[in-house]
């Protein structure tokens, strides 16, 4: 049997875009988390935040609309098997002209998708991955649909969504394949309030 593996899961940190830099309580908690491994599922902004991150662990990271506004070179998907586990990592927002789209109906009519929108398209572009992790909404998520296990890490900027936390996930899979999730929400500090 092979030796679990602990992964520390992020998405949407947008330094320096809106924040100045990853809070030190975040690198702290992760650092506690010991995680072998860091999948960022997009909205990274720039490779400063990914050079601190890989301090602690190796980084895995995918390009999420801002990153491609920014011209920040990543992969759009990301996909791996571990423990027997096939895992999709990816940002969640399809595909710049499906963001650029989505932005315009929710410009028009100040209506946001909802996450179960985004799970049921990455469902369809995804077929027979059993693990999808994502980011996009800033809305942290674990939740099983049809089969597929939709993981949102949410965001790590303090905002009313995330009741003013910061939100990562850390996802843990066992030798023999089973997963389990554990949501996480800290305090920011005082001083690390988004710009």
């Amino acid at each position: 049997m092979s030796a679990d593996q602990t992964i520390v899961l992020l998405a949407d940190t947008h330094v320096p875009d809106r924040a100045k830099r990853l809070d030190p309580i975040l690198l702290e908690a992760i650092a506690q988390d010991k995680p072998d491994q860091i999948f960022h599922a997009g909205d990274v902004s720039s490779h400063a935040a990914i050079e601190v991150l890989e301090q602690i662990a190796p980084v895995t990271a995918v390009m999420g609309n801002r990153d491609w506004m920014m011209n920040h070179k990543l992969p759009l998907v990301y996909q791996t098997t571990i423990n027997g586990v096939s895992l999709t990592l990816t940002h969640g927002h399809i595909s710049m002209a499906h963001y650029l789209y989505n932005y315009a109906v929710l410009l028009l009519t100040i209506s946001k998708k909802s996450h179960h929108y985004y799970q049921k398209q990455l469902a369809r572009r995804f077929p027979g991955s059993p693990v999808i992790i994502y980011g996009h909404t800033h809305y942290q998520v674990n939740e099983t649909q049809e089969s597929v296990l939709f993981i949102n890490p949410g965001t790590t900027l303090p905002q009313s969504i995330n009741h003013h936390k910061i939100n990562y996930s850390v996802l843990t899979i066992r030798g023999d394949g089973v997963c389990s999730v554990s949501p996480r929400a800290l305090t920011p500090s005082p001083k690390e309030l988004p710009v």
